[in-house]
C-alpha cells in the first residue's frame, strides 16, 4: 500500500532525505526513488503537525511574555518617576 506523488511535498528534510542521499552517494551519483508506505507517510505528516502546533504555541507563550516585560518595564519606570519627584 504505497502513496504516489511525492512532488511538492511538504516535510522538511528529514531522516528520508538522508537516506535518499546516501543511496544515491552509493550509487555514483545516481537519482534514487525512495517509497515510504502509507502508515509511515501519515506518521511523518502526524509529527509535522504537532511540531507546527507546538511552534505555535512557543511563539504565541514567546509574546505574552514580550508583552508582561513590556508591562512591567512601564510600571517600573513610573514608580522610578515618582519616587524621583518624591526625593
Amino acid at each position: 500500500d504505497y502513496m504516489g506523488g511525492g512532488f511538492g511535498s511538504k516535510f522538511p528534510s528529514d531522516k528520508w532525505g538522508a537516506v535518499a542521499a546516501q543511496l544515491s552517494k552509493a550509487s555514483g551519483g545516481r537519482p534514487v526513488k525512495l517509497f515510504l508506505d502509507r502508515a509511515i507517510d501519515q506518521q511523518i505528516a502526524d509529527m509535522e503537525r504537532i511540531v507546527q502546533a507546538t511552534r505555535q504555541r512557543m511563539i504565541e507563550s514567546f509574546t505574552a511574555m514580550e508583552t508582561a516585560q513590556a508591562r512591567i518595564n512601564q510600571q517600573l519606570q513610573y514608580l522610578l518617576r515618582t519616587f524621583a519627584q518624591t526625593t
